[in-house]
């Protein structure tokens, strides 16, 4: 089978930190929208109810700021659950998840609940400012009752669709340069079955194309080159 370099796997980039101005003005909004602030130990906790098949899953999220040279920078410390009877602790302090300035006000938008293996459970996807707005996501493992986190679904513009039971990522590098793939699950693996992609030479003035798909373990890719007409 020919190997496949996908430009969006997220591994292949490198993370930028974002950070914000702080004042006592930051504290007390925070605080007036339900954010517990600690600016002793520099932390923040949040509650937060979100829905996952009809099913209401209270979430406690920690983080922690430091201020250097007067700016904010987050961090998502943990999450604490409850699904399926029990209590789960989710650490994240070694994943480097960063939030971004202004939205630690409403850090549960930094959460996602899906089933992103379709097994019928809820797993659990973290926005990374960090790392270009890509999820980090943690399966559960019902035999184990535990979340594991799994890096190979770190891929931009991440969706997974119930129906087609198939993981899709997208990125766009601008306006002319952009890619696309599709992935299924394979015995436990996330395996690409198909890919877009289009990128201009600006020198040449060019568009080139390549489109790939996986049929009976072999990859079939078409390629094609188009004058740009500016």
């Amino acid at each position: 089978m020919k190997k496949i370099i996908i430009t969006f796997i997220i591994s292949a980039f490198i993370a930028t930190a974002y950070t914000q101005d702080v004042s006592d003005c930051w504290v007390t909004i925070v605080k007036d929208r339900g954010v517990a602030v600690d600016t002793t130990k520099k932390s923040l906790q949040f509650t937060h109810t979100k829905e996952f098949k009809g099913e209401e899953i209270p979430i406690t999220i920690h983080a922690s700021f430091r201020i250097l040279e007067g700016r904010f920078h987050g961090r998502l410390d943990s999450l604490v659950l409850k699904y399926n009877q029990n209590t789960h602790h989710i650490p994240l302090e070694n994943k480097g998840i960063g939030i971004l300035g202004p939205l630690e006000i409403k850090l549960h938008h930094f959460i996602r609940l899906d089933d992103f293996n379709f097994d019928g459970y809820l797993d659990i996807g973290v926005l990374n400012a960090t790392r270009s707005f890509v999820y980090e996501v943690f399966l559960y493992n019902p035999e184990k009752g535990r979340f594991f986190y799994y890096s190979n679904l770190s891929l931009f513009g991440l969706v997974a669709n119930q129906e087609t039971r198939t993981i899709h990522a997208s990125v766009n590098e601008g306006v002319f340069n952009w890619s696309n793939a599709t992935f299924k699950w394979d015995n436990g693996n996330l395996l690409m079955i198909k890919y877009e992609s289009q990128r201009l030479d600006q020198e040449q003035q060019l568009f080139f194309r390549e489109r790939g798909r996986l049929e009976n373990g072999e990859w079939i890719i078409e390629t094609d080159v188009e004058k740009a007409d500016f």
